[in-house]
Protein backbone atom coordinates (compact mmCIF):
# COMPACT_ATOMS: atom_id res chain seq x y z
CA UNK A 1 0.00 0.00 0.00
CA UNK A 2 1.19 3.36 -0.83
CA UNK A 3 1.76 6.46 1.37
CA UNK A 4 -0.81 8.19 0.00
CA UNK A 5 -3.62 5.25 -0.01
CA UNK A 6 -2.93 5.16 4.07
CA UNK A 7 -2.68 8.63 4.17
CA UNK A 8 -6.34 8.89 3.12
CA UNK A 9 -7.15 6.61 5.28
CA UNK A 10 -8.63 8.85 8.00
CA UNK A 11 -12.04 7.23 8.75
CA UNK A 12 -12.35 4.91 11.70
CA UNK A 13 -13.70 0.94 10.40
CA UNK A 14 -17.17 0.90 10.22
CA UNK A 15 -19.15 -2.43 12.30
CA UNK A 16 -19.83 -3.40 8.44
CA UNK A 17 -16.34 -3.69 7.62
CA UNK A 18 -14.98 -5.20 10.95
CA UNK A 19 -17.88 -7.67 10.68
CA UNK A 20 -16.75 -8.93 7.51
CA UNK A 21 -13.32 -9.13 8.53
CA UNK A 22 -14.12 -11.15 11.13
CA UNK A 23 -16.00 -14.10 8.96
CA UNK A 24 -12.99 -13.80 6.92
CA UNK A 25 -10.90 -15.15 10.45
CA UNK A 26 -9.08 -11.80 10.27
CA UNK A 27 -8.91 -9.58 13.49
CA UNK A 28 -6.20 -9.27 15.94
CA UNK A 29 -4.95 -12.05 18.07
CA UNK A 30 -1.76 -12.07 20.48
CA UNK A 31 0.39 -14.82 19.90
CA UNK A 32 1.97 -14.38 23.21
CA UNK A 33 -1.09 -14.79 24.89
CA UNK A 34 -1.58 -18.71 24.03
CA UNK A 35 2.51 -19.13 25.17
CA UNK A 36 1.70 -17.75 28.59
CA UNK A 37 -1.84 -19.49 28.71
CA UNK A 38 0.39 -22.75 27.65
CA UNK A 39 3.21 -22.62 30.34
CA UNK A 40 0.59 -21.56 32.85
CA UNK A 41 -1.69 -24.54 32.67
CA UNK A 42 1.65 -26.53 32.09
CA UNK A 43 2.86 -25.48 35.35
CA UNK A 44 -0.34 -25.67 36.95
CA UNK A 45 -0.40 -29.53 35.93
CA UNK A 46 3.41 -29.94 36.92
CA UNK A 47 2.86 -28.29 40.77
CA UNK A 48 -0.24 -30.75 40.85
CA UNK A 49 1.28 -33.94 40.14
CA UNK A 50 5.13 -32.97 40.27
CA UNK A 51 5.92 -35.04 43.53
CA UNK A 52 4.32 -38.13 41.29
CA UNK A 53 6.59 -36.88 38.12
CA UNK A 54 9.83 -36.36 40.47
CA UNK A 55 9.49 -40.20 41.74
CA UNK A 56 8.73 -41.74 38.76
CA UNK A 57 11.73 -40.01 37.10
CA UNK A 58 13.82 -40.81 40.23
CA UNK A 59 12.44 -44.73 39.78
CA UNK A 60 13.39 -45.03 35.64
CA UNK A 61 16.61 -43.25 36.20
CA UNK A 62 18.04 -45.64 39.10
CA UNK A 63 16.65 -48.62 37.51
CA UNK A 64 18.37 -48.04 34.53
CA UNK A 65 21.46 -47.11 36.25
CA UNK A 66 21.39 -50.06 38.24
CA UNK A 67 20.69 -51.97 34.89
CA UNK A 68 23.51 -50.70 33.13
CA UNK A 69 25.94 -51.06 35.79
CA UNK A 70 25.27 -54.84 36.19
CA UNK A 71 26.01 -55.02 32.19
CA UNK A 72 22.15 -56.21 32.09
CA UNK A 73 20.27 -53.03 30.79
CA UNK A 74 16.70 -53.83 29.26
CA UNK A 75 14.18 -51.49 28.08
CA UNK A 76 11.51 -51.56 30.39
CA UNK A 77 8.26 -50.14 29.38
CA UNK A 78 6.61 -50.10 32.86
CA UNK A 79 9.13 -48.07 33.74
CA UNK A 80 9.09 -45.41 31.52
CA UNK A 81 5.36 -45.59 31.19
CA UNK A 82 4.35 -43.42 34.28
CA UNK A 83 6.60 -40.67 33.19
CA UNK A 84 5.41 -41.20 29.99
CA UNK A 85 1.80 -40.57 30.89
CA UNK A 86 2.77 -37.81 33.28
CA UNK A 87 4.46 -35.55 30.75
CA UNK A 88 1.51 -36.83 28.17
CA UNK A 89 -0.96 -34.86 31.08
CA UNK A 90 1.70 -31.93 31.53
CA UNK A 91 1.51 -31.25 27.72
CA UNK A 92 -2.24 -31.58 26.94
CA UNK A 93 -2.95 -29.45 29.70
CA UNK A 94 -0.93 -26.73 28.06
CA UNK A 95 -2.43 -27.32 24.45
CA UNK A 96 -5.58 -27.07 26.33
CA UNK A 97 -4.29 -23.49 27.86
CA UNK A 98 -3.35 -22.20 24.63
CA UNK A 99 -6.83 -23.51 23.13
CA UNK A 100 -8.60 -21.65 25.83
CA UNK A 101 -7.04 -18.20 24.76
CA UNK A 102 -6.97 -18.51 21.52
CA UNK A 103 -11.05 -19.57 21.06
CA UNK A 104 -11.56 -16.96 23.71
CA UNK A 105 -10.09 -14.20 21.76
CA UNK A 106 -11.51 -15.53 18.42
CA UNK A 107 -14.99 -15.70 20.18
CA UNK A 108 -14.75 -19.80 19.94
CA UNK A 109 -14.98 -19.22 15.85
CA UNK A 110 -12.84 -21.24 13.96
CA UNK A 111 -12.28 -20.40 10.14
CA UNK A 112 -11.56 -24.11 8.16
CA UNK A 113 -9.82 -22.02 5.73
CA UNK A 114 -7.81 -20.66 7.30
CA UNK A 115 -6.09 -23.91 8.24
CA UNK A 116 -5.64 -25.33 5.10
CA UNK A 117 -2.10 -24.82 3.54
CA UNK A 118 -1.52 -22.04 1.49
CA UNK A 119 1.44 -22.93 -0.42
CA UNK A 120 1.43 -19.29 -2.18
CA UNK A 121 2.67 -17.88 1.41
CA UNK A 122 5.95 -20.24 0.71
CA UNK A 123 7.17 -18.25 -2.60
CA UNK A 124 5.63 -15.10 -1.91
CA UNK A 125 8.28 -12.29 -3.03
CA UNK A 126 6.33 -10.15 -1.05
CA UNK A 127 7.58 -11.49 2.33
CA UNK A 128 11.23 -10.99 1.13
CA UNK A 129 10.65 -7.13 1.01
CA UNK A 130 8.47 -7.11 4.23
CA UNK A 131 12.22 -6.87 5.91
CA UNK A 132 12.16 -3.31 4.88
CA UNK A 133 8.62 -2.58 6.47
CA UNK A 134 8.20 -0.55 10.01
CA UNK A 135 5.73 -4.19 10.96
CA UNK A 136 8.84 -6.48 10.33
CA UNK A 137 11.46 -4.30 12.70
CA UNK A 138 8.63 -4.34 15.33
CA UNK A 139 8.14 -7.67 15.67
CA UNK A 140 11.71 -8.47 14.84
CA UNK A 141 12.28 -5.99 18.02
CA UNK A 142 9.90 -8.50 20.01
CA UNK A 143 11.15 -11.57 19.28
CA UNK A 144 14.94 -10.02 20.69
CA UNK A 145 12.89 -8.86 23.80
CA UNK A 146 11.97 -11.86 24.72
CA UNK A 147 14.44 -13.97 24.70
CA UNK A 148 16.91 -10.96 26.17
CA UNK A 149 14.24 -10.55 28.68
CA UNK A 150 13.73 -14.07 29.52
CA UNK A 151 17.38 -15.11 29.19
CA UNK A 152 18.37 -12.29 31.58
CA UNK A 153 15.96 -12.99 34.13
CA UNK A 154 16.57 -16.52 34.48
CA UNK A 155 20.08 -15.72 34.99
CA UNK A 156 19.21 -12.85 37.42
CA UNK A 157 16.69 -15.09 39.59
CA UNK A 158 18.40 -18.56 39.22
CA UNK A 159 22.47 -17.42 39.47
CA UNK A 160 22.29 -18.02 43.62
CA UNK A 161 20.49 -21.32 43.36
CA UNK A 162 22.86 -22.62 40.57
CA UNK A 163 25.68 -21.43 42.52
CA UNK A 164 24.32 -24.15 45.34
CA UNK A 165 23.99 -26.31 43.19
CA UNK A 166 27.38 -26.53 41.62
CA UNK A 167 28.40 -27.62 44.98
CA UNK A 168 26.18 -30.33 44.72
CA UNK A 169 26.60 -32.80 42.08
CA UNK A 170 27.42 -35.52 44.60
CA UNK A 171 25.11 -35.24 46.30
CA UNK A 172 22.48 -38.72 46.11
CA UNK A 173 20.53 -38.47 43.22
CA UNK A 174 17.09 -38.01 45.01
CA UNK A 175 18.79 -35.06 47.10
CA UNK A 176 19.61 -33.29 43.88
CA UNK A 177 16.46 -33.96 42.27
CA UNK A 178 14.75 -32.79 45.16
CA UNK A 179 17.20 -29.54 45.37
CA UNK A 180 16.40 -28.55 41.69
CA UNK A 181 12.92 -28.13 42.03
CA UNK A 182 12.52 -24.62 43.83
CA UNK A 183 14.97 -22.80 41.25
CA UNK A 184 13.00 -24.54 38.23
CA UNK A 185 9.97 -23.65 40.10
CA UNK A 186 10.89 -19.85 40.59
CA UNK A 187 12.24 -19.74 36.99
CA UNK A 188 9.45 -20.88 35.45
CA UNK A 189 6.56 -18.59 37.65
CA UNK A 190 8.83 -15.27 36.62
CA UNK A 191 9.21 -16.44 33.12
CA UNK A 192 4.99 -16.59 33.10
CA UNK A 193 4.87 -12.87 34.61
CA UNK A 194 7.69 -11.75 32.19
CA UNK A 195 5.64 -13.34 29.28
CA UNK A 196 2.39 -11.85 30.78
CA UNK A 197 3.69 -8.18 30.14
CA UNK A 198 5.31 -8.96 26.70
CA UNK A 199 1.81 -11.06 25.62
CA UNK A 200 -0.34 -7.51 26.63
CA UNK A 201 2.49 -5.39 24.99
CA UNK A 202 2.53 -7.57 22.09
CA UNK A 203 -1.71 -7.89 21.95
CA UNK A 204 -1.72 -3.80 22.08
CA UNK A 205 0.56 -3.47 19.19
CA UNK A 206 -1.40 -6.18 17.01
CA UNK A 207 -4.74 -4.62 17.91
CA UNK A 208 -3.45 -0.79 16.66
CA UNK A 209 -1.69 -2.60 13.54
CA UNK A 210 -5.44 -4.69 13.01
CA UNK A 211 -7.04 -0.93 13.26
CA UNK A 212 -4.59 0.64 11.14
CA UNK A 213 -4.95 -1.47 8.31
CA UNK A 214 -8.86 -1.73 9.00
CA UNK A 215 -8.76 2.04 8.43
CA UNK A 216 -11.16 3.29 5.86
CA UNK A 217 -11.59 6.43 3.24
CA UNK A 218 -14.14 8.96 2.86
CA UNK A 219 -15.24 7.53 -0.55
CA UNK A 220 -15.49 3.58 0.87
CA UNK A 221 -17.28 4.84 3.73
CA UNK A 222 -19.78 6.45 1.49
CA UNK A 223 -19.78 3.49 -0.88
CA UNK A 224 -20.49 1.14 2.36
CA UNK A 225 -23.12 3.30 3.55
CA UNK A 226 -24.85 3.71 0.26
CA UNK A 227 -24.62 -0.24 -0.37
CA UNK A 228 -25.99 -0.78 3.29
CA UNK A 229 -28.61 1.56 2.85
CA UNK A 230 -29.23 1.61 -0.49
CA UNK A 231 -28.17 4.51 -3.50
CA UNK A 232 -30.32 7.47 -2.15
CA UNK A 233 -31.91 7.64 -6.17
CA UNK A 234 -33.47 4.23 -5.34
CA UNK A 235 -34.94 4.37 -2.32
CA UNK A 236 -36.66 7.71 -3.31
CA UNK A 237 -38.03 5.45 -5.72
CA UNK A 238 -39.26 2.76 -3.41
CA UNK A 239 -40.80 5.43 -0.87
CA UNK A 240 -42.40 7.27 -4.60
CA UNK A 241 -43.97 3.59 -5.47
CA UNK A 242 -45.19 3.04 -2.10
CA UNK A 243 -46.22 6.41 -2.03
CA UNK A 244 -48.22 5.43 -5.35
CA UNK A 245 -49.66 2.13 -3.56
CA UNK A 246 -50.49 3.90 -0.46
CA UNK A 247 -52.34 6.08 -3.06
CA UNK A 248 -54.21 3.72 -4.50
CA UNK A 249 -55.45 2.07 -1.90
CA UNK A 250 -56.74 4.98 -0.05
CA UNK A 251 -58.20 6.05 -3.17
CA UNK A 252 -60.50 2.59 -3.09
CA UNK A 253 -61.05 2.75 0.76
CA UNK A 254 -61.61 6.50 1.83
CA UNK A 255 -64.57 6.54 -0.89
CA UNK A 256 -66.28 3.36 1.23
CA UNK A 257 -65.26 4.73 4.26
CA UNK A 258 -67.80 5.62 7.48
CA UNK A 259 -66.04 8.99 8.02
CA UNK A 260 -62.43 9.97 8.15
CA UNK A 261 -60.50 11.36 11.59
CA UNK A 262 -58.15 13.57 11.02
CA UNK A 263 -55.54 15.44 13.62
CA UNK A 264 -56.65 17.67 11.23
CA UNK A 265 -53.62 18.67 8.87
CA UNK A 266 -50.88 15.64 8.95
CA UNK A 267 -52.85 12.36 10.03
CA UNK A 268 -55.99 11.02 8.13
CA UNK A 269 -57.28 7.67 9.31
CA UNK A 270 -60.09 5.92 7.31
CA UNK A 271 -62.99 4.30 9.28
CA UNK A 272 -65.57 1.89 8.28
CA UNK A 273 -68.22 -0.41 10.52
CA UNK A 274 -70.53 -3.02 8.58
CA UNK A 275 -73.01 -4.65 11.32
CA UNK A 276 -73.56 -8.12 10.92
CA UNK A 277 -70.09 -8.45 9.67
CA UNK A 278 -67.34 -6.87 11.73
CA UNK A 279 -66.83 -7.20 15.43
CA UNK A 280 -66.22 -3.70 15.43
CA UNK A 281 -64.98 -0.83 13.94
CA UNK A 282 -61.94 -1.36 11.25
CA UNK A 283 -59.29 1.08 9.97
CA UNK A 284 -59.28 0.76 6.17
CA UNK A 285 -56.70 3.26 5.42
CA UNK A 286 -54.47 5.66 7.14
CA UNK A 287 -51.76 8.49 5.82
CA UNK A 288 -49.96 11.38 6.59
CA UNK A 289 -48.73 14.13 4.94
CA UNK A 290 -48.98 14.20 0.95
CA UNK A 291 -51.07 11.26 1.54
CA UNK A 292 -53.91 12.16 4.64
CA UNK A 293 -53.87 15.41 1.78
CA UNK A 294 -55.53 12.86 -0.60
CA UNK A 295 -57.83 11.44 1.33
CA UNK A 296 -59.55 14.86 2.62
CA UNK A 297 -60.07 15.81 -1.18
CA UNK A 298 -61.64 11.99 -1.62
CA UNK A 299 -63.79 12.52 1.59
CA UNK A 300 -65.01 15.63 0.47
CA UNK A 301 -65.37 14.47 -3.38
CA UNK A 302 -67.07 11.35 -2.04
CA UNK A 303 -69.34 13.26 1.22
CA UNK A 304 -67.57 11.18 3.42
CA UNK A 305 -67.87 13.11 6.73
CA UNK A 306 -64.75 14.59 8.06
CA UNK A 307 -63.81 14.46 11.82
CA UNK A 308 -61.40 16.72 13.91
CA UNK A 309 -60.03 14.09 16.86
CA UNK A 310 -56.58 14.67 17.35
CA UNK A 311 -55.94 12.40 20.59
CA UNK A 312 -57.67 9.59 18.71
CA UNK A 313 -56.66 10.62 15.19
CA UNK A 314 -52.78 9.89 16.83
CA UNK A 315 -53.76 6.91 18.87
CA UNK A 316 -55.56 4.87 15.78
CA UNK A 317 -52.59 6.15 13.11
CA UNK A 318 -49.60 4.61 15.59
CA UNK A 319 -50.96 1.73 17.05
CA UNK A 320 -53.58 0.34 14.80
CA UNK A 321 -52.78 -1.59 11.18
CA UNK A 322 -54.73 -1.04 8.25
CA UNK A 323 -57.61 -3.88 8.22
CA UNK A 324 -57.29 -4.08 11.84
CA UNK A 325 -60.44 -3.15 14.53
CA UNK A 326 -59.91 -0.19 16.36
CA UNK A 327 -58.55 -0.95 19.84
CA UNK A 328 -61.35 -1.15 23.26
CA UNK A 329 -59.90 1.99 24.23
CA UNK A 330 -61.19 4.03 21.40
CA UNK A 331 -64.68 2.31 21.33
CA UNK A 332 -66.53 5.29 23.02
CA UNK A 333 -64.89 7.70 20.84
CA UNK A 334 -65.29 6.07 17.61
CA UNK A 335 -69.09 4.89 18.70
CA UNK A 336 -69.67 8.89 19.23
CA UNK A 337 -68.23 9.74 15.70
CA UNK A 338 -70.21 6.68 14.22
CA UNK A 339 -73.53 8.35 15.81
CA UNK A 340 -72.69 11.73 14.44
CA UNK A 341 -71.94 10.09 10.99
CA UNK A 342 -75.75 8.43 11.49
CA UNK A 343 -77.17 12.20 12.35
CA UNK A 344 -75.77 14.43 9.71
CA UNK A 345 -76.20 12.03 7.12
CA UNK A 346 -79.04 9.80 7.97
CA UNK A 347 -77.41 6.81 7.05
CA UNK A 348 -76.32 4.15 9.18
CA UNK A 349 -72.54 3.08 9.71
CA UNK A 350 -71.67 0.63 6.73
CA UNK A 351 -74.67 1.42 4.31
CA UNK A 352 -72.83 2.99 1.60
CA UNK A 353 -75.26 1.57 -1.09
CA UNK A 354 -73.36 2.17 -4.31
CA UNK A 355 -70.35 0.38 -2.97
CA UNK A 356 -72.07 -2.64 -1.28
Amino acid sequence: MSDEDKDSKTEEPTPQKLSKAFEEGDLPIGKDASTVASLTFGFIALGAIGQMVGRSLIEAVTTSIRQMAASSFVLNVEIIAKPMLYMIIIGGSAAVGASAITLSQTKATIWPQKMAPDFKKCFNIEKVTQIFKVDFLVDLGMTLLKVAGIMGLAVWVLYDDFMALSESFYWPQKSLLAAMVYPLAKMIAFVILVMVAIAVLDYVIQANRFNKKMMMTMDEVKREFKEEMGDPHIRGKRKAKAREIAQNRVAIEVPKADALVVNPTHIAIAIRYVRGKDEAPKVTAKGKDKVADLMRQLARENSVPIVKDVPLARLLYKKVKVGKTVPAETYKAVAAILAFVYRVTGRLPGMRRHYE
